[in-house]
C-alpha cells in the first residue's frame, strides 16, 4: 500500500478515494435521513405534546367559562322568577293555602 518513500501508492490512493465516494454518496445521505427522521420525529412529538397542552388549557377555559355562564342564567332565572313569578304556580299555591284552612 505504501511506496518505499512511506507515501500512499496511486493506486491505494485511488481504492481509497474511490472508498471514500462511496461512504460519501451512499452511506452519508442515508445517515442524513436517518437523522433527519429523528430530528422530525422529535419535533413531531414536541409539538404535539405542546398542542394537547394548549387543547386542555382551552378545555379548562371553555369549562370554567361555562359554568361561569350557566352560574349567570341561574342568576337571570332567580331574578326573573322573582319580578315575574310564575302565575300558574301562584295560583296553585293560593288554592293550597285556601285548602289548608
Amino acid at each position: 500500500v505504501l511506496d518505499s518513500g512511506g507515501k500512499l501508492r496511486s493506486e491505494s490512493l485511488g481504492k481509497l478515494k474511490g472508498i471514500c465516494s462511496r461512504l460519501r454518496d451512499s452511506i452519508v445521505p442515508k445517515a442524513s435521513h436517518v437523522v433527519f427522521n429523528e430530528i422530525v420525529k422529535e419535533a413531531v412529538t414536541r409539538y404535539e405534546a405542546e398542542i394537547q397542552t394548549s387543547l386542555d388549557r382551552c378545555s379548562s377555559a371553555c369549562d370554567a367559562s361555562s359554568k361561569k355562564y350557566d352560574a349567570h342564567f341561574e342568576t337571570l332565572e332567580s331574578i326573573s322568577r322573582n319580578d315575574h313569578p310564575d302565575v300558574e304556580s301562584e295560583l296553585q299555591l293560593a288554592a293550597l293555602k285556601k285548602r289548608e284552612e
